[in-house]
């Protein structure tokens, strides 16, 4: 039966289609998104902090805001020093 459906597509002029298999047509892909943050860790003052306090290195964490007096949006393209 699958000969003579080939045999009548071949006849009428009907194209065959074939689909590669997935194996073959798959790809390995490595993706990465991030966005900045417009921050960053001040070690300087997070040791201080530490020491003043009394406390385990490595407890406290002070972050710079690097826009400074900037809305603190970080989405891309919105909020950006428009004082």
């Amino acid at each position: 039966m699958n000969m003579d459906y080939e045999i009548n597509n071949q006849l009428l002029g009907t194209p065959t289609a074939t689909a590669p298999s997935i194996s073959s047509a798959a790809m390995i892909v490595d993706f990465n998104a991030s966005v900045w943050t417009a921050r960053k860790k001040d070690r300087k003052a997070s040791d201080d902090v530490t020491n003043m306090n009394a406390a385990d290195k490595g407890v406290a964490n002070v972050t710079k805001n690097l826009l400074g007096h900037c809305h603190n949006d970080t989405r891309v393209g919105r909020g950006f020093c428009k004082s």
